[in-house]
């Protein structure tokens, strides 16, 4: 498991653009390269939920979203560690 310093510093560089802050929903946007992205840089490309123009959800919602998305991939980052530590 990814501790939570690990997934405290995802947020940091992700952060949470969102169009309007008076409201308690995040809401999709295009990231620099026109991708629809949502809450800590979660993409279609990462799995449920997709995301595309007009997508909003919760802030508790983009940290379970993260939560996921990072152990659906924590293995294939560990698996590209131990290949350049054995190089």
């Amino acid at each position: 498991d990814v501790p939570q310093e690990g997934i405290e510093l995802i947020k940091s560089f992700e952060g949470i653009p969102d169009g309007d802050p008076s409201t308690v929903n995040i809401d999709a946007y295009l990231d620099p390269v026109g991708i629809w992205t949502i809450g800590f840089g979660h993409t279609s490309m990462a799995g449920p939920p997709v995301v595309k123009r007009g997508l909003k959800i919760a802030k508790a919602e983009a940290g379970r979203i993260l939560a996921r998305d990072v152990g659906r991939h924590e293995g294939l980052v560990l698996d590209d560690q131990r290949g350049a530590a054995a190089e």
